[in-house]
């Protein structure tokens, strides 16, 4: 009797415990041979990205970011980049860098229309000039966040 009570209480403070933690993710992948074959995917670092600036009456200096497409294990695309400037705070909403917020991630996260792509661009645009101004690219997959690349090479 003795043995039921303590496998009961056991069984409801381990319940309570896994559904009070929140919910958690991990990526993993199963294409490997056998009953129990699959391997973690580890998110990629950010690939250093190319900044050229212009600039455009009425609309202001114009920086655009190029950079390859960063992929998970098993050649999958990440779904998404975080880019950060070194100057001037954060991106403006007019650029098209500045991206959607992604809940739990804090700063927005530049989402690209084609996720296939082998490269992709965009744009942070500033009203005054940003002297030196560098940038990162971080790959997200879902609510998983890479390592940021290396900063660009600054413009003048």
């Amino acid at each position: 009797m003795l043995a039921r009570l303590t496998t009961a209480v056991i069984t409801f403070v381990c319940s309570f415990a896994v559904l009070a933690a929140g919910p958690v993710q991990a990526a993993w992948s199963s294409a490997g041979a056998g009953l129990a074959a699959q391997t973690a995917t580890a998110m990629p670092s950010g690939p250093t990205p190319t900044v050229t600036m212009s600039y455009s009456l009425g609309v202001g200096y114009i920086y655009r970011l190029t950079w390859p497409a960063s992929m998970l294990h098993a050649g999958r695309p990440v779904t998404g980049y975080r880019i950060s400037r070194s100057v001037g705070g954060s991106l403006l909403g007019i650029g098209t860098c500045s991206g959607v917020t992604v809940t739990g991630l804090g700063a927005p996260i530049y989402v690209p229309s084609d996720v296939g792509a082998d490269a992709y661009t965009c744009t942070d645009v500033s009203l005054v000039p940003l002297t030196a101004v560098r940038y990162t690219v971080t790959p997200v997959y879902e609510k998983w966040v890479g390592t940021a690349s290396p900063w660009s090479m600054p413009t003048s």
